[in-house]
């Protein structure tokens, strides 16, 4: 495959796993968490590997690094979001409303 075709399948592949992820404060959908937290590593390698700056991606480890942080898993938790951080001033302005709550 081609580097765009990689590149694309990256992206998608951080899209799905970013939509199906739950947001980690809701203790009801811990067990999904837990489920799709396998693939969290994968897509940060992705995301780094193929210079994807999607907010999806940015949205994924944030999700993943509150439900780690929920979980007192406080050094992964911290990584994943140091990584959200790097993707959000990437995909992002350093204006734009939300690195303000960053």
């Amino acid at each position: 495959m081609s580097d765009d075709i990689h590149r694309q399948w990256a992206e998608r592949v951080i899209r799905t796993i970013s939509h199906v992820f739950p947001d980690g404060h809701n203790t009801t959908l811990w067990p999904l968490c837990q489920r799709c937290l396998p693939h969290v590593p994968l897509c940060a390698t992705l995301a780094k590997k193929w210079d994807v700056a999607l907010l999806e991606a940015g949205h994924l480890l944030s999700k993943a690094g509150i439900y780690l942080y929920k979980n007192e898993q406080y050094i992964q938790a911290e990584n994943l979001f140091q990584q959200a951080l790097h993707l959000y001033e990437q995909a992002l302005e350093p204006e734009h409303v939300t690195m303000m709550w960053l």
